[in-house]
């Protein structure tokens, strides 16, 4: 999948596509997903939407905020997207048993878990 983004620009993308398909997405959610400044999320947003892959729409409820949308550009990107992580995805879990995986998983589930300071699974 050609582009013409940067890897950060990419994965900034990809986040708003699949974040939008479940909820309005505004700059600081890219902010605080990505833990960048708002100066660095503005200029990467305004690149993104220079380039045609987003645009940013005012809210009714406060002028001061911009809702940020795919276009129809990214929208093009999505399935690529998703088929990219299903190959992923079978190429990692390939020859390995359910059990297996179910205990990796868990495990991993679990280290998530202790790094962001949220305690333990059940």
């Amino acid at each position: 999948m050609e582009t013409g983004l940067t890897p950060m620009q990419k994965h900034i993308l990809t986040f708003i596509l699949f974040e939008t398909m479940e909820r309005d997405l505004y700059q600081r959610d890219i902010e605080e997903e990505f833990r960048i400044r708002r100066s660095t999320a503005s200029g990467i947003l305004k690149l993104m939407e220079k380039n045609g892959f987003i645009y940013r729409k005012s809210v009714a409820r406060d002028a001061r905020l911009k809702q940020i949308v795919p276009t129809e550009k990214a929208e093009k990107f999505r399935m690529d997207i998703l088929m990219n992580i299903k190959e992923t995805e079978r190429r990692l879990t390939e020859g390995i048993p359910k059990p297996d995986l179910e205990v990796c998983l868990k495990v991993l589930r679990h280290m998530l878990l202790n790094l962001s300071g949220e305690g333990q699974i059940k």
